[in-house]
């Protein structure tokens, strides 16, 4: 299976399977087990992990991903704005914010529950989901990376891809791949420090500090297609160091409280059949959207 310039897992007569859409639900199902195995050894009740909450989740990354990229694209919106909340990407940024506010909401009443570890359980989390992501990215021709004929290049060849529309075939740095390797090493990074250090708020500070700072030197080698915000600056590239700038007063300021579980703990499996059948049922509710591609002769654009 090719990782670049492969939109398309089925092709229909009336509609196409894409594995952006797959990767896409793949990855929700990783993200929720690793969250929900998080809050469990932390100490969270049986009765919060179900279907509702585990939705609320969803739901969360996807209503911040969107709002934040239709506040930043405002003009689209008056000009298209069934293009733009329907079809015209996401901010990860935006759906990380997302993410955090579910997890708080559904945790508050958790009286057995570390104050911090409803966002530590998201920040370990978001590597390997992320992962996926940009495996979806990569078959979709999204989130595409900007000129490039050196070593390691990769050409569109896809006409229906972004990347294709952006770039006729030229030749492009292969960010995704990039961001693929840098959630690899970010993972490994978060899990070697929380197996020597298992306290509370080492996993958000280890994010906060690794994953910006690495972001943002990724996001260099993006398209300039889209709008830049300070001094050519992305905006992602403002939020970077920001969110790195937070990383460091956390840090700085924090009182790490030992958890009562071990590292390593947390790489033995430890969600049980239950919990994962109703993981399933919510990634598999969003698949429709971001995996089924209706062609365009069978549907009306208007409206």
């Amino acid at each position: 299976m090719r990782l670049f310039n492969n939109m398309h897992a089925v092709e229909g007569r009336n509609f196409d399977i894409t594995w952006h859409g797959i990767y896409f639900a793949v990855g929700f199902f990783i993200l929720l087990t690793t969250y929900w195995h998080f809050l469990y050894l932390a100490g969270i009740h049986d009765s919060f992990t179900n279907s509702i909450n585990s939705l609320l989740i969803a739901l969360g990354f996807i209503a911040g991903s969107k709002s934040i990229k239709i506040a930043c694209s405002w003009r689209a919106l008056l000009e298209n704005p069934r293009k733009l909340i329907f079809k015209n990407g996401s901010s990860f940024y935006g759906g990380v914010a997302g993410l955090l506010l579910a997890s708080w909401f559904i945790t508050r009443r958790a009286e057995t529950l570390p104050p911090f570890a409803a966002f530590d359980a998201v920040f370990m989390s978001l590597p390997l989901f992320q992962v996926f992501l940009r495996l979806g990215c990569a078959s979709y021709g999204c989130c595409h990376g900007g000129p490039y004929a050196g070593p390691g290049s990769i050409r569109p060849t896809e006409p229906a891809s972004p990347a294709f529309r952006s770039f006729k075939g030229e030749p492009m740095h292969p960010t995704q791949l990039s961001s693929i390797v840098k959630n690899l090493v970010i993972l490994m990074c978060m899990l070697a420090i929380f197996l020597t250090f298992p306290y509370e708020g080492v996993p958000t500070v280890t994010w906060l500090l690794l994953y910006p700072s690495v972001r943002f030197l990724v996001d260099l080698t993006r398209s300039r297609e889209e709008k830049t915000h300070v001094r050519g600056f992305r905006r992602s590239q403002i939020v970077s160091i920001a969110l790195f700038a937070i990383g460091i007063a956390l840090a700085a300021n924090l009182s790490f409280q030992l958890y009562e579980f071990s590292g390593a703990e947390l790489l033995a499996p430890g969600v049980n059949t239950a919990d994962v059948t109703h993981i399933l049922i919510v990634a598999l509710l969003f698949f429709p959207f971001f995996g089924i591609s209706v062609r365009k002769s069978n549907r009306s654009d208007s409206g």
